[in-house]
Order: structure tokens, then C-alpha cells, then sequence
């Protein structure tokens, strides 16, 4: 079997996944957030989550021994053409990976689009010998892209002979007496994911054809976002998510940091919002007079690493529409 994930953070949870239940717990992460925090009420609580993770990968039954391909593309970005391992998604890379200073952000588009180059031969060649390929995606939009994208992939294969399985993460579960929501795999720790491989579901040859179809005529209209709206995977403004980062710069000073703007957003888990989206549409808000930077990001930080001010008279950033899903 191949693992098929869009993101390469989701492929390292995939992978400690495999390994759940036989190698020791490791607490390195959490256990430095423990020792940096000076309050003893938050220690307890990240120690005693500490506790309760130990315990779940100690007994959680480990995934089987697979190989995995990450495609992080960001498929739900910038317009589409051809078949989407060419130098205009490579573009697209760069322009999102700007907001990086920019030799690590150049470098890093480079290899995504290198390692997508490279699997997608290697992938192919195994889902034709036969062998069989599950799928991991989500309604967060690059996750449902990159499944709508992998079936296109396909158009050169026996439909019938290809073994096609897919899981499509819960918006939210009840599970241990908890109420868990996600917004997509990066999100789900590794002692989850043989639970929720359960939910699994072969694709049928006339399945892969129809998600192939929709996928062309996703490139076809070539928009610059693509968004989960009503359940539908469908193409969108730009201007899609700007009354959401509006409304989290209305709740700030007069001056405030730009990166404390993005942290909260993407705290709310808003399926479609990146770090480099909404400062690449913070930058334009400022192009356009809306907001003025009153400092430079460290030459060594992200661009959005700054002090920035409402700019007086200027667009009226009240809160607007609450969510898209």
C-alpha cells in the first residue's frame, strides 16, 4: 500500500503513526512548553496532557508499515494550468513562500515542487502494478484539491484495475467523552489515525472519472483561490477570506503586530488560511492605504514580524461575515 497525504507535516504524523505503540513516547515537545512556562497551573495542565498522550501511544494500535508521498502544492492557490508540476505552480510556490526571507522561501518552493516531481512517477508506477493507494484529505481546501488533483493523475491508468481507498477526516467527533474538531490531517495526533482509518472507502472506477472531471473544470475556470463552500469544492475571489482577517485587525489597537493578527487566525482554524495567505493579503491591504508598517521584520524573520497601525481615514475594518466552510 501507498499513503497519498498533501502536507508535509501530515506525512511526519503519518509516520509516527506507524510507529505508535512500538517504540518509547517521546515528550520533548510538550515537555519543552512545560519548562518554558513560568505559570504552575499551566505546567500542571501540560503535564498532565503529557500524562494522557503517553498513555494513548502506549496502547493506540500502530499503522501498517507503508510508503507515503506528500504533495504539498497549496492546489487551492493561484491559478491552474496544466498539470500542475510545471513552473507556473512553481510560481505560485515562490509568490506564497515571499513572505519568507527570501533565499529560505525560494529554497523551500523549490524542493516542494522537486519532491512532487519526483513522486508522482514513482506513485504511478506502483498503483498500476496493482498495488493499492489510500488517500487522506479533508474539506480544508488544499487537502480537497490535492484529492480531486490525484484522481487526474489517473486518466492514463485501467480505472479498473487501480485499488483506490480514501478517508476523509470528520469536521468533529465525540471521542473519549471530548468533542475533538479538525480542520484537517496536520491536526490529528499520531495515536489517532488507525481509529480513524476505520472510515475508509473504496473508490470506484466511476468515482475516480467524476473527480478527474471536476478536477478540469476547476482548471478550466483557473480562479485565483479554490474553497469548500456549502460541502462543494468550487472556485473563489481572492478577496475570499479578507473580511475574516478584517475583522481580527478590528479587534486590535491602533498599533499592533502583524504576526499576532495571523497567529490568532490561524488559532480559529479557518480551513484556507496559511500564514503566507493572510500576509500576502495583509500586504495588500497596506498597498491599498488600509494599513501602514511602522517597522521592518528582522532580515532573518518573516516579512509579517512587524509593528503595523490603522491607518486613519482609512478603509473601515469592522468586523464581516464569520466563516466559510
Amino acid at each position: 500500500m501507498v499513503e497519498i497525504v498533501f502536507g508535509d507535516s501530515t506525512a511526519a504524523f503519518l509516520k509516527e503513526a506507524q510507529l505508535c505503540g512500538k517504540t518509547p513516547y517521546s515528550v520533548s515537545g510538550l515537555q519543552a512548553f512545560a519548562d518554558a512556562d513560568e505559570k504552575e497551573e499551566q505546567k500542571d495542565l501540560l503535564q498532565r496532557e503529557m500524562t494522557r498522550r503517553k498513555a494513548m501511544w502506549e496502547t493506540a494500535t500502530p499503522m501498517e508499515k507503508a510508503e507515503i508521498y506528500a504533495f504539498p502544492l497549496y492546489l487551492s492557490v493561484g491559478q491552474l494550468s496544466g498539470d500542475c508540476l510545471g513552473a507556473d505552480r512553481l510560481a505560485v510556490l515562490e509568490n506564497l513562500f515571499s513572505v519568507y526571507p527570501s533565499a529560505v522561501g525560494t529554497a523551500a518552493a523549490g524542493k516542494l515542487m522537486e519532491g512532487a516531481r519526483t513522486s508522482v512517477p514513482r506513485f504511478l508506477k506502483k498503483v498500476r502494478a496493482g498495488e493499492e493507494a489510500r488517500i487522506w484529505y479533508s474539506d480544508q481546501p488544499d487537502e480537497m484539491c490535492g484529492f480531486f488533483w490525484f484522481f487526474s493523475l489517473l486518466s492514463g491508468c485501467c480505472l479498473t484495475d487501480v485499488r483506490i481507498t480514501a478517508v476523509k477526516l470528520p469536521a468533529w467527533e465525540v471521542w473519549d467523552g471530548r468533542v475533538i474538531c479538525r480542520s484537517g490531517w496536520n491536526q490529528v495526533v499520531p495515536e489517532d489515525w488507525h481509529r480513524c482509518s476505520k472510515q475508509q472507502e473504496t473508490v470506484s472506477p466511476a468515482l475516480c472519472r467524476w473527480y478527474a472531471e471536476q478536477w478540469e473544470k476547476l482548471c478550466g475556470e483557473s480562479a485565483p483561490l479554490r474553497a469548500v463552500v456549502n460541502g462543494r469544492l468550487q472556485s473563489a475571489e481572492e478577496t475570499l477570506y479578507d473580511d475574516l482577517i478584517r475583522r481580527e485587525i478590528a479587534s486590535e489597537p491602533v498599533e499592533f503586530q502583524e504576526a499576532h493578527v495571523i497567529g490568532t487566525l490561524l488559532g480559529k482554524c479557518y480551513p484556507g488560511l496559511t500564514d503566507q495567505w493572510i500576509a500576502l493579503r495583509m500586504e495588500k491591504m497596506i498597498r491599498a492605504g488600509e494599513l501602514l508598517p511602522l517597522t521592518e521584520a528582522p532580515p532573518d524573520a518573516p516579512s509579517y514580524h512587524r509593528l503595523l497601525q490603522k491607518k486613519a481615514g482609512g478603509r473601515n475594518l469592522s468586523p464581516g461575515i464569520s466563516g466559510i466552510r
